[in-house]
């Protein structure tokens, strides 16, 4: 039996399949298809994700950085963006998405980190939105302050000044969290240096608006608000590492608080 035959066999075994099951059993046939669809996306990103870190792993590797950067310029040289909303994974943008395309079917709070919703000002700038789940809506408010200098370091010889707002993009929006997940996307985006969130031990050094010095550590995080911003002590993290439960308040600007 050639080639041929096996392809047209093969195509009428299905769609007699497939007819059967539509008459017969349409209520169990479509959940098995929703089924099999979710677990096809869900096996797709966790193999994207997978050989997203080889290739990363790949990229230290400085006999094969000539090869790999060729690699990148030719893959963004094809890149469409696909719409403001970047889904974040290991310091990286798994995927580009929209408003309407955004659900947590196909993208489950395992496989991200954080959400970033982009919108441009009439300046050009670009006001970067963090979710850590995907919200109701996508209303926003700036911030009013900014840090004087925000500086995150590894090690003496290993030290980075962070910009939370440049000329293209702010980071000073109200309700965005300031933590490990972000500062090592920063870091990634801004330096090119590759740092493993789940592993990851630093501290921080701000001076904020009003010049008050602030020391934290990849436990803290900070919650901006319209005037000031609240630093809270990470006390626990979920399975899947995207979603952060603080309760500990430890400074209001310049109150303390229990």
């Amino acid at each position: 039996m050639g080639l041929y035959a096996i392809t047209n066999n093969i195509l009428f075994f299905g769609m007699a399949t497939h007819i059967f099951m539509t008459n017969y059993y349409p209520i169990q046939y479509n959940v098995f298809l929703v089924e099999v669809m979710h677990f096809c996306v869900l096996a797709y990103s966790k193999l994207q994700i997978f050989l997203d870190r080889q290739y990363r792993n790949l990229k230290k590797n400085p006999d094969l950085k000539g090869y790999t950067d060729y690699f990148e310029e030719l893959c963004n040289s094809f890149t469409i963006n696909s719409g403001n909303i970047e889904v974040i994974k290991d310091s990286q943008v798994f995927v580009n998405t929209s408003v309407e395309k955004l659900d947590k079917n196909n993208h489950p709070p395992e496989l991200m980190d954080f959400l970033i919703y982009s919108e441009k000002e009439e300046s050009g700038r670009m006001n970067k939105v963090l979710y850590y789940d995907i919200p109701d809506n996508f209303a926003y408010e700036k911030c009013k302050f900014k840090f004087v200098a925000l500086t995150v370091s590894f090690s003496e010889k290993e030290q980075y000044n962070l910009k939370l707002c440049t000329d293209k993009e702010n980071y000073y929006i109200v309700d965005n969290r300031l933590n490990k997940y972000l500062f090592c996307y920063l870091i990634m985006k801004q330096f090119g240096i590759i740092k493993n969130e789940s592993s990851v031990t630093y501290s921080v050094d701000i001076y904020d608006q009003n010049i008050n010095n602030i020391i934290l550590c990849e436990k803290d995080e900070i919650v901006l608000g319209i005037d000031k911003y609240i630093i809270r002590k990470i006390q626990s993290e979920n399975g899947s590492g995207s979603e952060l439960k603080c309760d500990e308040y430890i400074k209001v600007g310049d109150e303390l608080l229990q």
